[in-house]
This record gives C-alpha cells, structure tokens and sequence, in this order.
C-alpha cells in the first residue's frame, strides 16, 4: 500500500449504501458528483452484502474516482478489501481487530478510524493510536442497525470534551439538513475550542436524487453559523454592575412598545387569554396559532418571536413544536420554551428532550423539577403535576441549571422562591423579587414566558432598527423581563383593593402596563425595587 497524507479534511464524511440509491442512479456517478462540486471531502466504502471479489472490484473502481479528485478513500470493516484495493485507509467498530493489530497490517502512515459510542472507547482509541474518531449514532437511523441508543448532541458533547482534542471526531448518525447546524452548535465547547472536525452523512446524499446539490447545501450549512446565533454569543459582562444592568433593562424595555414584537404562542389552552393580555399589557402583539400553515408566515414578520408552551403534549404536538422551532431558527428569530411538567411523567420527560435535541432555544424556562429533567438528571424535589416543592439550595440549582445551559448552548431560568437566571459560561443572576400571589394563579409561570419572548424578540429586532447598535443579548434580556414582571407583582399585592389572588390579576395587569408606560416616558423609580444579585457558585 502507498503512503496516505495523515492530514485530513474530514468535514464532510460520505458514507456510501448502495441500497439507498434512486432508481436509475448509478453508484459511481452518484459519488463521483459529491466530488466534482468539492463538497465532499472523504468518502468511505461500507458494503455489507457483498462477497470479497465484487468488494474489491467496486473498491479499485471507486478509488480511481476518489484520486482524481484527491480525495481519501476509506473502507468499512474490510482490512482485505483495503490492503487490495490500497485505499487510503480503514474504519472498524468495536467488535473489530484494535487498533495496535490493525496498524501492523496497514502500516504506519495509513488513516484508521474507530467507532466510539462512550467516553471509555474514545479514550482507548486514542491510546491505542487511532488517526480519527466516529461518535455516534447522534440520531436514530435507518442506514444501520443500532445495538445502542442514540447519544444525542448531549452525549456527542461529553464524548467530545473527554476526547479533550487529542484526536479529530466525526460525528454520525441520523445527521442532514435539518439538524446539522444544531449537531454541530450544540456539541461545541467554544470556551475550549472543542468542537467536531466533521460530519458523517449517508442517506442525506445517497438517496437524494440531485447528489451534488445535496452535498453542495450540506456543506454549505456545515460552514455558516446558524442564522439563531445573533445573539447568542454576545457575552455577558462578568463584572457586575447594579448601576449599568438597571440602565440597560430600562433601555431595552423602553423600546418595548414601539418596537411590538409579534408574539407567537404555541400554549395550553388554559393561560391563553392571560397570556395575551401580559403580551399586550408591557407592548407586544400576541397571536395564538397551532395551524402549521401559518408559522412560516408569523417567523417571516420582522420582530417575531416564538413560545412553545408544553403544557398539554401530545404525540401530534411535539412534531408541531419542532415545526415552529425550525421555521424560527431558519430565520434567526427568538424562541422560547417552557417545557411544563417535563418530569412529571415520561411523556413529558421524554417529549421535552427530543425539543431540546431539535429545536435551538433562545431561553429555556421552568421551575426546579422541569429545569432538572430537562438537564437529564434526578430532581432532589417533588414534582407535583406543573408545580414543583422545592428546598434545593442555589448551589444545587445552579449546577442543574449550568448542565443544561451548556447542554444546549441556552440561556436557563429556573423559577422560584428566588429565580436563578445561568448561561452556558457560569454566568449568573439571583432575582429575589416576586408576589405570593404569583404561586397562587393559574399561568403566571406561562405568561412570564410571554413576557420574555417579547423582550427577547424586541431586542433581537435592534440589530435591523438601530445603525451600528448591537442587541443587549438573551441574558440580559430576559433578565429585564423578569424584574419587570416581578417587580409589577409586588406592586399590585401592595395595593389596598389587592385582597386575594382574584382581585390581584387585574392589578398585576395594571401595573405592567403603568411601569412599561412609566419607563419609557423617562420616570425609572421602580428601578430601585429591583432586588438582584449576582450568584457566586463553586
């Protein structure tokens, strides 16, 4: 075998599957397009039912189209098939000859690539002397048959982070256009520069009728930052200032009102007129819609902004979620999810982890219990249907709300007793304000989404408004709608006719109309009940 270059492009990593071919297309001519457009930047041979002699026959055929264009030609499994064909290299699984065995057969300078699934196996790969990593599968897949669940982006990210970039990884499994912004985006640790050094793609180029469009367009998505990530990475400033965060919030929600997002709420049908009603009170405009006809049409609005409610999931309902969260992100416009009663039931768990594997959120919001779930771990609390009990110290929390903050790359609110805002950096805000009454009626958990949704997507919509003005970001301004909306509470309960959480909604109402009114005609005294504290954590 000839010697192979150890540097390697692995971007975009096709995996071949005869089966999976159009009918009509021939195999070489299908590959050979991915390669001729420049899009594909290694390729790998996997046949399962084949015997040895047409192996290597369509292997030699292949590897001549592979060098034309310069491109590494790996083979599946088959240490024969590649020493005959003399590829550049070989990938085995983990039931395969190691690594040490392998490299005595091939040689020294040629690739060999391992299929890891948990931190142990990369961990050995790179011990044994592997030249490249496959971690997956990310997603279900129909191109193989899994012996182990799906990883998700979450395990792709703990393997990558054990991996500790001692070793380039290429992640696979159910990946394609629709999700491999998010695969790469959520699996990154850009505080370490730990990130994927391509995707593997099988069916999204093998089956597709246009072969070098497919790969062309994948390729494209594998080098453009997400259109959500406007805000996203503009970092908070870590040195506190109560003075210039009370400036900022009442900036942002100054231009609240003339800026009036449009609020699309995806909710239960039980908070959907108070919902509403906090949109309109602090200047933004609601619609309620779960029509899928309609959510290309809301995100297209320049200041919209999306809130998925869970509260009453259903099978039919989630794929509906993720319908609005992709017509959202492909636009760069915010979206929020409140994923109610995720622990309370393995419905709920289960339909909150797959939003959160599919959907790019701007805010991810709950109490104690949800915040917990979501982040895949056992809630030291008592999750009552949509309530949560809760005795958890902010450590606790804290690192419950962190995990899924870097899970998702997001920004986490865990409400309660104190509201505890976490970004994916350790960043961190204790707000202390709020009413009793607030635990006492139905939806004002639901409706402070509304309320953040309509901050978020007003300062998202600065970028295009104002020359050379960046937004504040989704940190700070989420933490402007929960002072505003705290604070609104505690000055409706103080009020004399305040006897009872009835009377108390209708004054919460008023007083998020009169502070919005207030602060952006200039009179910023409710500023001063703002009771915030930056958390200082382990």
């Amino acid at each position: 075998m000839t010697d192979a270059p150890k540097k390697v492009d692995y971007t975009l990593y096709l995996v071949t599957d005869s089966t999976m071919l159009p009918p009509g297309t021939d195999f070489f001519e299908q590959v050979e397009k991915t390669l001729a457009n420049g899009a594909v930047t290694i390729v790998q041979l996997r046949e399962k039912n084949i015997d040895t002699k047409d192996f290597v026959a369509k292997a030699k055929k292949l590897h001549e189209i592979t060098k034309k264009y310069n491109v590494p030609l790996i083979i599946n499994d088959r240490v024969d098939v590649a020493l005959a064909c003399d590829a550049e290299g070989v990938h085995v699984g983990q039931e395969d000859l190691d690594v040490p065995a392998l490299r005595k057969l091939i040689g020294k300078n040629k690739i060999i690539g391992v299929s890891t699934h948990d931190p142990t196996e990369i961990k050995r790969a790179i011990a044994e002397g592997a030249d490249y990593v496959g971690i997956g599968a990310v997603y279900g897949t129909k191109t193989k048959d899994l012996t182990r669940e799906p990883i998700g982006t979450v395990g792709l990210k703990e393997i990558l982070l054990a991996a500790d970039n001692k070793i380039p990884a290429v992640a696979i499994g159910g990946i394609n256009p629709s999700n491999v912004q998010r695969v790469l985006y959520f699996s990154a640790t850009p505080e370490k520069n730990i990130k994927v050094s391509g995707v593997a793609v099988v069916s999204a180029i093998m089956a597709n009728s246009d072969s070098a469009e497919a790969s062309r367009v994948l390729r494209a998505l594998i080098e453009e930052n997400p259109s959500w990530d406007l805000t996203a990475k503009i970092p908070w400033d870590e040195k506190f200032s109560q003075e210039n965060i009370l400036t900022d919030i009442s900036d942002l929600l100054s231009r609240v009102n003339a800026v009036k997002p449009l609020v699309h709420h995806i909710t239960n049908d039980v908070v959907k007129n108070f919902s509403a009603n906090v949109t309109i009170a602090t200047g933004g405009s609601p619609v309620m819609s779960e029509c899928v006809d309609e959510f290309s049409d809301f995100a297209e609005y320049p200041n919209a902004g999306c809130l998925i409610n869970m509260g009453t999931p259903t099978l039919e309902g989630v794929t509906l979620y993720r319908q609005a969260g992709g017509e959202y992100n492909k636009r760069g416009k915010t979206v929020v999810f409140d994923p109610v009663g995720a622990g309370a039931t393995r419905l709920r768990t289960k339909a909150c982890l797959e939003l959160l594997q599919h959907v790019a959120f701007d805010v991810v919001k709950g109490n104690d219990g949800e915040i917990y779930a979501a982040a895949g771990l056992k809630s030291p609390t008592k999750q009552r249907g949509v309530d949560s009990d809760t005795d958890a110290d902010n450590e606790a929390r804290f690192q419950a709300a962190y995990k899924l903050a870097q899970d998702y790359r997001t920004i986490v609110l865990m409400t309660g007793p104190e509201d505890l805002l976490v970004d994916e950096h350790g960043n961190a805000l204790i707000f202390a304000n709020g009413s009793e009454y607030l635990s006492l009626i139905t939806g004002s958990g639901c409706s402070l989404g509304s309320l953040i949704t309509t901050v978020l997507a007003t300062d998202k919509s600065l970028l295009d408004q104002i020359e050379d003005r960046m937004p504040y970001g989704n940190f700070l301004a989420t933490a402007a709608a929960i002072a505003l909306y705290t604070v609104a509470s505690e000055q409706a309960a103080n009020f004399p006719t305040c006897t009872g959480p009835g009377t108390f909604v209708p004054l919460f109402l008023d007083q998020l109309h009169a502070i919005s009114k207030e602060n952006r005609l200039g009179n910023t005294k409710w500023l001063s009940r703002i009771n915030i504290r930056p958390f200082k954590h382990d």
